[in-house]
């Protein structure tokens, strides 16, 4: 009453309080978000730093958890600001590339793949500490493992087979070793029976560590595990070297003849059989003329001497090499890292020569329902049209690819975009080196046949960036050595040649169809008898004779259709390609 200033309305009062309070809890509910984003943050950081990376760290056994804690780093060391530095990727690097070898087994392979995978592994750092797996590998010393192995295994050959064998190898991989023999004209490829034994004894490990699911880890944390089922399975059956013998039969029918203009000549060393699973007899690729060289495919794209047109013809060469075995052959070599691609160069003047293809053992053999659908995606890939998604989703269910239902249409489509294009892979790099933060891939559950293709692309990708310097002043021409446009020429040809291979089988159907029972049976157990005997002649002429049968389009070529029923005739390593044994 005594104060000078006039009395306000109780509403106006009331409503000032309102005001205040309903302020006040906006604030905290701010407040409140912020400190919960900030605690996330830090949370996340220091799982990855202190917890996963620490692990991985200290690490003194590469186990189940250390290794999902690997591919968990891969998956996110771009978005952890200690990983910012280029001394922390080295060392995050170097200690990942220590894990893996000193593991042995399976894991020095994945070392060999990894440097490749660009779509994994988008800085080089990372990358340059484990090419050190590509090399990088022990030998069995002659005096116990690797002596019982050859003595025990020749008991019964007469020594005068590998005369004046050098017991120091030297050349040694993740499952065998290269000891030179006729004073260095020819090697002898010996399994390492150390590291069979480490492979079977690792199928548990790999089996906890990869079995996740989906939601529990990001999609490239699952990509890199998948990567590493997939070189299990892969590996596990290198162990035998008769099958790496059939595969190099096969491959060189293959690429040799795939010589083109422009091209270098691409070989598969000669080899014996040795009768035995353990050994290897082929010939020495590194036994060259004066005045000739041969370096890794990675050294040739390094080498400054080496001139630009060379390594653009041998990048190309690449390129080609496995258009052609995808979508002509559905056969191809699935296992592309430096050291199973050597140059043969003459060094004056500096040209590339030939090239050799190595290490067999890892292929893949494609059905004739995924290259339809690889070739129908690599179009659809490259369409200007806006409505091609429905397509490639379709396609890429029918590769097998399983996504999350969550998954978007434009993310299906980029990652079909990743799977059949070079450029894509060399553009990540390039992105990285950048210093762009790159998004998280969607990724599918891979089966076989992605992750193979995936591997021969990431790989391409990988070389390619080691020459896109090349095209510093005319970037407009860098496409011109990726798959984007050189597979164009394989595409169009698989897909004009569907309508003459339709009529070819019909035709076959109605031979086959004319023929007596009697006949058939006759006819197709020469046929079978031929195979066995892995005569490429006796074939011929069965198949000259009329035994023109209705052939299963399928990739290995294995089941011949009579009317009569089905004979599975043979093992994939007698058969040759499908376009050469069509023909």
């Amino acid at each position: 009453v005594n104060s000078d200033q006039p009395l306000r309305p109780s509403f106006v009062a009331t409503r000032s309080r309102s005001t205040q309070t309903i302020s006040a809890m906006w604030w905290l509910c701010l407040l409140t978000v912020v400190i919960a984003a900030a605690l996330h943050y830090l949370l996340r950081i220091w799982t990855v730093k202190e917890g996963v990376w620490v692990l991985v760290k200290n690490a003194t056994v590469l186990d189940s958890k250390t290794l999902r804690s690997i591919a968990i780093l891969l998956a996110q060391y771009q978005k952890d600001p200690a990983f910012e530095s280029k001394a922390m990727r080295i060392e995050f690097g170097r200690r990942m590339t220590e894990l893996l070898m000193s593991a042995g087994g399976i894991f020095p392979k994945i070392g060999q793949n990894l440097p490749e995978r660009s779509d994994i592994i988008p800085h080089k750092e990372i990358r340059e500490e484990l090419e050190r797996c590509q090399s990088g590998v022990d030998a069995m010393p002659w005096e116990g493992s690797c002596k019982h192995t050859v003595s025990k295994r020749l008991k019964d050959i007469p020594t005068t087979r590998y005369p004046k064998l050098d017991q120091n190898a030297f050349a040694a991989a993740s499952i065998g070793q290269l000891h030179k023999y006729d004073d260095g004209k020819k090697v002898l490829k010996i399994l390492n029976i150390l590291q069979e034994e480490m492979v079977h004894s690792q199928k548990q490990l790999v089996e906890d560590a990869c079995n996740v699911r989906n939601k529990d880890m990001a999609p490239k944390a699952m990509m890199v595990l998948a990567l590493v089922k997939e070189v299990f399975n892969e590996i596990s059956g290198e162990f035998d070297l008769s099958t790496e013998y059939s595969n190099m039969l096969k491959a060189r029918t293959l690429v040799e003849s795939f010589d083109c203009n422009g091209c270098v000549k691409i070989r598969v060393p000669d080899c014996e059989d040795s009768g035995v699973k353990f050994l290897l007899p082929m010939q020495n690729i590194f036994d060259v003329a004066f005045g000739y060289t041969v370096l890794k495919v990675s050294e040739v794209f390094k080498d400054p001497l080496v001139p630009r047109a060379e390594k653009l013809v041998v990048m190309k060469t690449m390129v080609r090499a496995w258009g052609s075995m995808i979508f002509k052959e559905a056969y191809f070599h699935a296992d592309p890292h430096p050291g199973n691609i050597y140059v043969v160069l003459q060094t004056d003047p500096v040209k590339a020569e030939k090239m050799w293809f190595l290490d067999w053992g890892g292929v893949c053999q494609l059905q004739a329902a995924d290259v339809c659908a690889l070739a129908t995606l690599f179009r659809l890939a490259r369409s200007q049209n806006d409505d091609v998604a429905d397509q490639i989703v379709r396609e890429l269910d029918n590769l097998g690819c399983e996504f999350e239902p969550h998954v978007e249409d434009r993310d299906k489509v980029y990652f079909a975009k990743m799977l059949l294009s070079s450029w894509a892979h060399t553009a990540l790099m390039k992105r990285a080196s950048s210093g762009e933060v790159l998004s998280d891939p969607v990724v599918p559950r891979l089966n076989s046949t992605i992750v193979q293709v995936l591997r021969v692309m990431s790989a391409l990708g990988s070389y390619a960036y080691m020459i896109s310097q090349i095209f510093d002043k005319n970037p407009e021409q860098e496409g011109t050595i990726h798959t984007d446009s050189i597979w164009q020429e394989f595409v169009d040809e698989y897909f004009d040649c569907q309508p003459a291979k339709a009529e070819e089988d019909r035709k076959a159907d109605e031979q086959c169809k004319a023929l007596s029972p009697e006949k058939q049976a006759e006819l197709g157990n020469k046929l079978i008898a031929a195979a066995e005997e892995g005569s490429v002649a006796d074939i011929k002429a069965v198949t000259q004779a009329g035994a023109d049968v209705n052939v299963k389009n399928s990739g290995p070529w294995r089941e011949y259709i009579f009317p009569l029923g089905r004979a599975e005739i043979l093992p994939d390593h007698h058969m040759l390609g499908h376009s050469t044994l069509r023909r």
